[in-house]
């Protein structure tokens, strides 16, 4: 968890919820770990993403609530973005249009393509994933009771053990299925 945090910070300069600048762990020569170097070169993967997909910071955290007589909902966006053009995927699928909000989320994990793990990245069954799922679905739906809006949210996962190893995933939900998510989890 200490990797991630310290990984958030340097991809986008926005500190923690502790308020803390993360610090890295070094070796006893004061060099950084084997997967601090990593993350580092990670660092400008995430720089590369954001240029190719022409996403630009508009906050780094951001907290989202919403109030109303009953309940209060609090969200921590790790990166608000703004695209800067269209955003296509890899099969040609529409993410996200020029001037769209974009909900960003950032992942260290080592599991980019499993497909067992519950918290495995596998393109291909990740909807399938309650434990992936539920952020999404929870970000949506607050961010939509403040805003009125369903933002493209996107996941980006970089594996601490492997620099080569990182991908970007898209969730695409309606509204309908959000509110659904919602209510199965309080009755």
């Amino acid at each position: 968890q200490q990797k991630g945090v310290w990984f958030e910070y340097k991809c986008t300069g926005g500190l923690p919820k502790s308020g803390e600048m993360p610090t890295e762990k070094t070796t006893a020569k004061g060099e950084l770990t084997a997967d601090y170097q990593r993350l580092s070169i990670h660092v400008s993967h995430f720089h590369d993403i954001m240029d190719h997909y022409g996403l630009e910071i508009v906050n780094a955290p951001h907290v989202v609530k919403f109030e109303d007589e009953f309940l209060t909902y609090e969200i921590n966006i790790d990166v608000l973005c703004r695209a800067t053009k269209d955003i296509y995927d890899k099969e040609g699928q529409l993410v996200a249009e020029a001037g769209e909000t974009v909900i960003l989320d950032i992942k260290t994990s080592g599991l980019t393509d499993n497909a067992y793990s519950d918290y495995g990245w596998n393109t291909e069954s990740i909807t399938e994933k309650w434990r992936i799922m539920a952020q999404p679905e929870h970000y949506i739906f607050v961010w939509s009771l403040a805003h009125g809006t369903v933002p493209p949210f996107l996941f980006t996962i970089f594996n601490p053990a492997d620099e080569k190893d990182f991908k970007v995933v898209s969730i695409k939900l309606d509204l309908e299925s959000v509110f659904m998510a919602h209510l199965n989890w309080i009755y």
